[in-house]
């Protein structure tokens, strides 16, 4: 048997088995935490306060505080994330990457050798960002990915111009080489 009891936020109608009775359910639609109740129209007295309903009824099934899965077996208490919806802390697809690409464009900073760390921090970043924009990784580590991916980008750049002024320094050498060589051979005839 089932009950049935509106969402105090969105007033979806949710059913959850019968046993979850006192327990805290989410919402799928709206991720809204909302205490297993009859509607009003039943006889059975309202919770006052959920977190005791929930340890109580934790305490008479045997299992930890916040464990229960009022839905049926194998659905996840929490919806699936979907494009601009954040949902519970800590409940998204993957975890954020700020540290690591913080770090690799400070180390592209110190010694950008043939500016991998600087590459790796700017897509690595890149790719982040589209990731949590996207709801699919928690937005959390936004700023030190941004500012990892923004010093990989900007040593990346200074990299680049670095191996252009590198190729015209050698190719003046050559020139120069070549000319003086050249000069020499004619000069001496």
């Amino acid at each position: 048997m089932t009950i049935e009891f509106t969402c105090g936020s969105c007033s979806t109608t949710l059913r959850v088995p019968k046993e979850h009775l006192g327990k805290q359910a989410r919402c799928p639609k709206c991720s809204n935490l909302n205490v297993v109740q009859p509607s009003p129209k039943a006889a059975s007295p309202p919770v006052k306060n959920p977190a005791q309903a929930l340890g109580q009824a934790s305490a008479s099934s045997g299992q930890p505080a916040g464990s229960e899965n009022p839905y049926s077996p194998g659905q996840s208490v929490y919806p699936a994330q979907v494009p601009g919806h954040g949902g519970p802390r800590g409940h998204y697809q993957q975890s954020h990457r700020g540290g690591l690409i913080l770090a690799l464009g400070i180390i592209s900073i110190c010694c950008n050798v043939a500016a991998v760390p600087g590459i790796l921090a700017w897509i690595f970043g890149k790719n982040d960002l589209k990731a949590m924009d996207a709801g699919l990784m928690d937005p959390e580590g936004r700023g030190m990915t941004q500012a990892g991916m923004i010093m990989g980008l900007v040593m990346s750049i200074f990299a680049l111009i670095g191996l252009v002024f590198l190729i015209c320094y050698f190719l003046f050498i050559f020139l120069f080489v070549v000319g003086v060589a050249g000069a020499a051979a004619g000069g001496g005839m």
